[in-house]
């Protein structure tokens, strides 16, 4: 599958990603963990409003870090 996912700041200072986005650059659970199989299906059911206390979008401190975790993900064997 190819990723078209672009790098953006957010106004916060913080940077994330916009495009085809794998859920796990997007969102964690709230203590860092990823997201559930069950957490991910009402996501795609439902948009992430409704789990929100659970979940949070992933951001990042710089663009290098962003860019540098999208390069590993292209580079594992993850699915999504």
């Amino acid at each position: 599958m190819t990723h078209e996912t672009t790098v953006i700041r957010y106004p916060n200072g913080k940077y994330g990603f916009v495009g085809s986005v794998p859920t796990s650059l997007a969102f964690t659970q709230s203590n860092g963990e990823p997201l559930t199989e069950k957490q991910v299906e009402v996501i795609k059911h439902c948009g992430p409003g409704l789990i929100s206390r659970y979940v949070k979008h992933v951001t990042f401190d710089t663009k290098a870090a962003a860019e540098e975790a999208l390069q590993s993900f292209l580079s594992s064997k993850e699915v999504l």
